[in-house]
C-alpha cells in the first residue's frame, strides 16, 4: 500500500464530526451557525440535562450489576474456603 493510497485520519474524523453534527442538528440538539468557512455547534442545555440523566441511570445499573457480581464472588469464594 503506497502513502498516497492511504486514508488520512482526520478527513475519517471530520467526516464522523460532520454527521454527528447533521444527525444532532435534526434532533435539534445542537445549532449549527456558519459563517464564511466557520461553522459554530452549540449544544443546547437541555441536551446535556437529558445525556446526564441517561448516564446517571446506566451509572446507577452498572453499580448494581456490580453489586450482584461481587456478592456471587464473595460467595464462590466463601464456598472454596470450607473444607
Amino acid at each position: 500500500m503506497t502513502t498516497k493510497s492511504r486514508i488520512n485520519p482526520w478527513i475519517v474524523v471530520w467526516l464522523c464530526f460532520a454527521t454527528l453534527a447533521i444527525v444532532m442538528s435534526a434532533r435539534q440538539s445542537v445549532s449549527i451557525m456558519t459563517n464564511e468557512w466557520v461553522r459554530t455547534c452549540r449544544i443546547k442545555p437541555e441536551t446535556l440535562k437529558t445525556l446526564e440523566g441517561w448516564l446517571n441511570q446506566r451509572r446507577r445499573q452498572w453499580e448494581q450489576h456490580f453489586d450482584r457480581l461481587a456478592a456471587v464472588l464473595d460467595e464462590q469464594s466463601s464456598k472454596r474456603k470450607k473444607p
